[in-house]
């Protein structure tokens, strides 16, 4: 889902993805087999996607762009009601644990 809104957002063809970003090892040999065919590399900040994703893509003449990830719901506007109130929920949930773990 989310190459298809790069693509059709951003005007962009988006060459290779990887769900590797935490396991160094395996985000290298993803990063080798699509590097060749990008313009620029999108990567998330995360800690193997600065170090390894940054320095590969930079080492390749390429420029980097850093991305969050922030939850879409691709329904309508009761979908997106869900959404707030499960984020709303999440939040209070943890205030209300911290501070039980405080007392």
């Amino acid at each position: 889902m989310l190459v298809t809104y790069l693509e059709e957002n951003y005007g962009c063809k988006v060459v290779g993805t990887t769900s590797h970003l935490s396991n160094r090892p395996l985000l290298q040999k993803d990063i080798e087999k699509y590097i060749d065919e990008a313009d620029i590399m999108l990567t998330e900040l995360k800690a193997a996607a600065v170090d390894v994703a940054t320095k590969d893509a930079l080492n390749a003449g390429l420029g980097v762009v850093y991305c969050d990830n922030i939850p879409m719901v691709c329904g309508g506007e009761a979908e997106q009601k869900e959404l707030q109130d499960a984020i709303i929920s999440v939040v209070e949930k943890s205030i209300a644990d911290f501070k039980a773990k405080g007392e």
